[in-house]
């Protein structure tokens, strides 16, 4: 067995991504380093070896006790991460269609199509966070709720996790059809308010057009980020941005959202403010 001398300032050091992944591949048996690793282990191998980390016994690389006990850390450390993240974030399971391709989504998909997804981190949030050169912000308030009401919608209308779209249902009045309705051969009944939603949803893509529809449901209901939704829609380097603005505001129109007050056929007018900020109480004129 070597014998170790232990270096406090570098035990005292956070562990580097490099050092755990060796931490990890020594615990799971590994017995030598290949000659191709040796550059990219060669500090990790030397600073675990200061800090006590691990030895070589028989031939074989083994963890000690500080070893195991550094290993134990990351773990606990990595699980309340993860608690924190389930408590901070809201999560949900999308299901794509083949390939990945919203246009192709008319089967309930399988878990090679399953992603989840954070939607406090979702494109439509980020790109309303954007500013623009005036300093405004990119999306008004308005275009930002039209798209998570769309969003809401395609939830609702249980399409997310069990039909998927079916883009031939454009052009329907209102995307009505029967309750089994479902997509190839589908014949499970759903409920009337994801009949509701369906409709909805289908009303507001109508009013789209098909050539933004897909993009809109790309980037609102499967959290497709801007620039691969210029891939996919073969659009110029940097155009999505500008375009899905657009798009978003004849959404917003469709809702009837409006960031100014129009009298009162129109929704209330939508506005920001913080904590300190109380509505007016004053009747419309």
């Amino acid at each position: 067995m070597q014998s170790q001398h232990h270096d406090n300032n570098n035990a005292n050091q956070p562990l580097s991504k490099d050092d755990i992944r060796l931490l990890k591949a020594i615990a799971r048996g590994l017995k030598a380093f290949r000659e191709t690793d040796a550059d990219k282990v060669d500090k990790s191998v030397n600073r675990l070896l200061r800090c006590g980390a691990f030895e070589s016994r028989d031939g074989s690389y083994v963890l000690t006790s500080d070893g195991k006990q550094a290993l134990r850390r990351i773990k606990l450390a990595t699980e309340e991460e993860n608690i924190f993240a389930a408590q901070h974030q809201e999560r949900v399971d999308v299901v794509q269609g083949n390939g990945g391709d919203v246009k192709n989504c008319n089967g309930a998909g399988d878990a090679s199509h399953r992603i989840r997804i954070n939607r406090s981190e979702s494109p439509l949030a980020t790109l309303a966070n954007r500013k623009r050169a005036n300093g405004s912000p990119w999306l008004t308030i308005s275009q930002y709720t039209a798209g998570e009401r769309l969003r809401a919608d395609f939830e609702r209308s249980q399409m997310m996790s069990s039909v998927g779209m079916n883009w031939g249902r454009l052009g329907e009045a209102g995307g009505q059809s029967s309750k089994k309705a479902r997509g190839k051969g589908k014949t499970a009944e759903i409920t009337d308010s994801a009949m509701a939603a369906r409709a909805r949803f289908y009303s507001a893509l109508d009013d789209l057009g098909e050539e933004a529809a897909h993009a809109v449901v790309d980037f609102c209901c499967y959290q497709c980020g801007l620039e691969e939704v210029e891939r996919k829609h073969q659009w110029p380097a940097r155009s999505a941005k500008q375009i899905m603005r657009l798009a978003l505001a004849q959404l917003a129109r469709h809702y009837g959202l409006s960031d100014e007050a129009k009298g009162r056929a129109r929704n209330r007018m939508l506005h920001w403010g913080d904590e300190s900020y109380r509505p007016s109480l004053g009747r419309e004129k």
